[in-house]
């Protein structure tokens, strides 16, 4: 689809044309690149598949300029071509070398524009090139959505959230089992999946688990991380499977890195580093596919089991079940 504009400093035509990437039952995203030069927005190369039968990027127009004809505004319009569900999500823009993100909502059947302020304003006699990225999770899609960024160093996985961390999604307040609310990095770089946790504990001596591909607590045939835990590694991280009948067993080939910290105020914060694909199906190891989503469960304890110092214990909570996708 194809918008146009007027430079009214300049008046000069700009052509933009925009497009949409991957739409499933779970979460569409769209990918497009633009390039700016000489005062036209013009076709650059596009990576994507497109279904305009859901979620597009309709167009992008009211462009505003500051006073110097510098580009300080543009609106991003995106379209829910379903008539039947609404979907909520972001969009993501990289212009030169500002990135932008902007919450969006859209009802069946609706359009709405984002505006995306531009600070500082851009220069449009500087050839520049004009990224798009709009992520499109629907009502029962993805939770947690692991998305394309760089990889994390063995070293770097120390308990301490740092700059590593800057190109991951992040969630805030969310619940955790058996109580408590939790701040959320998640994130892949096509080897490696990236978990980081923070939350208050009620002590501090707790243990921490993540179990992956079931919903259950302690399911038979899920893969997990365990740190914390004083039966097992008290100070660090150890990769398990459950057989469901309640012991944790511990792989025999051990994979992936983890980090387990206990700040002022019992505020605890884990790093955990997984292979996609370790190869270990005795261990019990997902596969992990792009493209594709898991269940995810996060528990914690200091009441007892490993743990000590607290009242709180995961056994008298039903698991809090999530989903993350893995974004390519």
């Amino acid at each position: 689809m194809v918008g146009s504009g007027l430079l009214k400093p300049k008046r000069i035509l700009l052509w933009t044309i925009v497009g949409l990437i991957l739409a499933n039952s779970i979460f569409m995203a769209s990918a497009i690149n633009m390039i700016l030069q000489s005062y036209f927005f013009s076709a650059g190369r596009f990576a994507f598949q497109y279904d305009d039968t859901k979620i597009v990027v309709d167009r992008i127009g009211d462009f505003r300029y500051d006073t110097s004809g510098n580009l300080e505004e543009l609106t991003v319009y995106v379209k829910n071509r379903d008539s039947t569900n609404g979907y909520s999500g972001w969009i993501e823009l990289v212009i030169g070398s500002q990135q932008h993100k902007v919450d969006i909502s859209l009802a069946r059947g609706e359009t709405k524009g984002y505006n995306v302020n531009l600070n500082p304003h851009l220069d449009l006699s500087v050839p520049l090139v004009v990224n798009v990225n709009v992520i499109m999770a629907g009502a029962g899609g993805a939770d947690l959505i692991a998305q394309k960024g760089a990889a994390i160093s063995d070293s770097a996985i120390d308990g301490t959230i740092g700059t590593e961390w800057n190109d991951a999604r992040s969630y805030t307040n969310i619940p955790i089992t058996p109580t408590g609310t939790a701040s959320i990095w998640v994130k892949n770089d096509g080897t490696n999946l990236y978990v980081a946790l923070r939350f208050s504990a009620d002590s501090n001596n707790p243990w921490v688990a993540f179990q992956f591909g079931v919903t259950g607590c302690m399911d038979a045939n899920s893969d997990g991380v365990l740190l914390g835990h004083t039966s097992y590694a008290a100070d660090g991280y150890v990769d398990i499977k459950y057989d469901g009948t309640g012991p944790i067993l511990v792989d025999s080939a051990q994979h992936g890195r983890g980090a387990i910290n206990v700040g002022t105020g019992n505020l605890i914060t884990v790093e955990v580093k997984k292979p996609l694909n370790s190869g270990d199906t005795a261990g019990g190891d997902i596969a992990w596919a792009a493209g594709s989503t898991y269940s995810l469960v996060i528990a914690w304890d200091t009441n007892g089991g490993g743990s000590s110092g607290g009242t709180t214990n995961h056994r008298s909570a039903t698991p809090i079940a999530r989903t993350i996708l893995i974004s390519a």
